[in-house]
């Protein structure tokens, strides 16, 4: 296990010039790959976990764990002129659906919530739900036992009693409680919420990520606060995707890292506890 110094003088994966480093992407296949070191991606460098036309499949997963030994050992690193892509999928087809909201108020306990939308979030899938008071702390986080109803999310896991809600959700405008989809199936995550990792996108070449989820990156040093972009005439794109449990104090979910930032999109993604300080 080298150090987070010796990572990027000899990382576990480099992906060279006219590389190409592609994750298999078959159907109904749960695939894990974990590295005990960083991965850097350099100039003409590809590194696909899925591709645009060639996604992870719906009942499909990958997942990439960065085995640190420490918090902030090692990451992902692309540098200038690599290319990295991550491409998921929607929980189900036709339903770009990452957030709804509360159609019903919900008292503490529930496992029965009304919602607007008909989401195809799927069992077990992760979700976050917002306070409707004015603490924070009343934000809490479970998951769905059974699939998503056309206006109804079963629910358990949460900090209430049988797993119901630990407390009360206004479902009434305007103070609906918004509830994000925090699970995908592309996941790139640190080792635990103590040994985080890292992405750092260089200033040019292209990173692409839909429907990835993102977990337990960041620290408080330079180039690794969590996902940390440097793009300006290079492209960088992140839609769809789940930033969460960033536990580290220091740590930030996305990260501009250039003051001539450019060319950066970041659509339709949902944050969940990320620390700053």
């Amino acid at each position: 296990t080298p150090t987070a110094a010796n990572s990027l003088l000899a990382p576990g994966i480099c992906v060279c010039n006219k590389g190409i480093l592609e994750v298999e992407a078959a159907a109904a296949t749960n695939y894990v790959m974990k590295v005990s070191n960083s991965i850097i991606v350099y100039s003409g460098g590809v590194f696909n976990m899925g591709n645009v036309g060639s996604e992870m499949p719906r009942n499909s997963t990958f997942e990439l764990i960065l085995d640190c030994g420490a918090n902030g050992d090692y990451g992902i690193i692309k540098r200038n002129l690599g290319d990295i892509k991550g491409q998921g999928l929607s929980r189900t087809s036709g339903k770009n659906i990452v957030s709804c909201k509360l159609s019903t108020d919900e008292a503490a306990n529930s496992t029965n919530l009304g919602v607007n939308t008909d989401t195809g979030w799927l069992d077990g899938d992760s979700i976050a739900i917002a306070s409707t008071t004015r603490s924070a702390s009343d934000c809490e986080a479970g998951t769905l036992n059974g699939n998503a109803g056309a206006s109804t999310l079963t629910v358990d896991g949460f900090a209430g009693a049988g797993g119901g809600l630990a407390v009360a959700h206004s479902g009434t405008s305007p103070t609906q409680a918004e509830v994000i989809l925090l699970t995908r199936n592309i996941v790139i995550r640190g080792a635990t919420a103590s040994f985080q990792g890292y992405l750092n996108i260089g200033s040019t070449g292209t990173a692409d990520f839909d429907w990835v989820e993102f977990k337990w990156l960041g620290s408080n040093t330079f180039g690794k606060r969590g996902i940390d972009i440097a793009t300006t005439t290079g492209s960088c794109s992140f839609q769809y995707c789940s930033i969460h449990d960033f536990g580290v104090n220091g740590s930030i979910g996305f990260n501009i890292a250039s003051a001539s930032g450019n060319n950066i999109e970041i659509n339709y993604n949902c944050i969940w506890s990320t620390y700053t300080s």
